[in-house]
């Protein structure tokens, strides 16, 4: 058989598989789905965002009455508060309807997720084929952070589509900046792709997403109001780790781990402290794998509560890492047969 007969039939299976593929991740998601109805977590953080956008709309606060009064732990504000920037709620006011916003929020992110890992590999392989993309969501589908993270809509799963794209776009591109304000204004742990940057660029990626933040906090500001942003900086001061929930399935997040030692504000600031020690590591790190590696950590350093959805940034690691070293083998291979 030829070649290109071989590489005919190849995809022809490559098809077949990512048929399945699309099943079998599918199923996993619904299956999520159904395991969570009866704790009323199907969906609930797209309905956290969409009922404090309903808040804000109706002229009330954005974040709960127990956010603004003392300590709490974040898990208790789902569904009554709020947990980001208050220039984010503008951005959920396309996906506020049922079933057409939900349906729309779940493809807007899944979507950023799948098309970010399948520029990954055609940063690395230069062609994808259907069986490489099937890889992708069988190895999806096994993961809870991803099934999970879309069974309660949480963005996370969009965001961790960003982060692989920050890959696939290339270090010390401007985008780095745009990347990381946008991101960072509907969760702050994203600012850290600042990061993916060399000492040279690094000024022109933090200048660049501090830019793109407040351009969004200004154009949003008319319609949060001030009052907003002083009730964030209070919820925010005032949030403690839950701890605990995840024990069993993954480690603990930095604050869980500190708290016992130093306390509740040096715990959260200790995780700030590594996140942005990691970032500086990697902005200095000549491999660009190794960097990549060591913003994963940053990403996931300052989380309070280390939920399941927050690890997909180790998924789009793994496949960094297996599309870098089938790159170079290929690469390698192909020198070999030149000589």
């Amino acid at each position: 058989m030829s070649l290109g007969r071989l590489a005919a039939a190849l995809d022809r299976l490559g098809w077949g598989a990512l048929a399945l593929a699309a099943v079998v991740s599918a199923a996993s998601v619904i299956f999520s789905m159904i395991a969570l109805a009866p704790m009323g977590r199907t969906f609930d953080d797209w309905l956290t965002y969409v009922h404090s956008a309903d808040r804000l709309l109706a002229g009330s606060t954005i974040y709960a009455p127990m956010q603004l009064s003392g300590p709490y732990a974040l898990p208790g504000a789902t569904l009554i508060g709020y947990a980001y920037p208050p220039s984010s709620v503008p951005l959920f006011f396309p996906f506020l309807t049922y079933p057409a916003g939900l349906v729309a929020w779940l493809t807007l992110n899944v979507g950023l997720l799948i098309t970010g890992l399948v520029a990954i590999l055609k940063r690395e392989l230069g062609r994808v084929r259907p069986l490489h993309v099937a890889f992708l969501l069988f190895g999806l589908a096994l993961v809870r952070p991803f099934w999970e993270g879309v069974a309660i809509g949480n963005a996370s799963v969009g965001l961790a589509g960003v982060f692989a794209w920050s890959w696939a776009l290339g270090r010390e591109r401007a985008s780095v900046g745009i990347l990381a304000g946008v991101g960072a204004t509907i969760k702050l742990v994203p600012a850290v792709i600042v990061f993916w940057s060399t000492p040279a660029s690094f000024p022109r990626a933090v200048l660049t997403a501090v830019a793109v933040g407040l351009a969004l906090a200004v154009v949003t500001l008319p319609i949060v109001g001030i009052q907003s942003w002083i009730d964030y900086v209070k919820a925010l001061s005032f949030s403690q780790p839950a701890c605990g929930e995840n024990s069993f399935w993954f480690p603990p997040s930095v604050a869980c781990s500190l708290q016992p030692i130093v306390g509740v504000g040096a715990a959260k600031l200790g995780g700030i402290l590594l996140a942005a020690i990691a970032g500086m590591l990697a902005m200095g790190t000549r491999s660009s794998v190794v960097s990549f590696a060591l913003l994963t950590f940053a990403w996931l350093a300052p989380v309070t509560d280390l939920h399941a959805h927050y690890l997909l940034v180790v998924y789009v690691l793994v496949v960094v890492v297996a599309a870098s070293w089938l790159g170079r083998r290929r690469r390698k291979a192909a020198a070999t047969a030149t000589t």
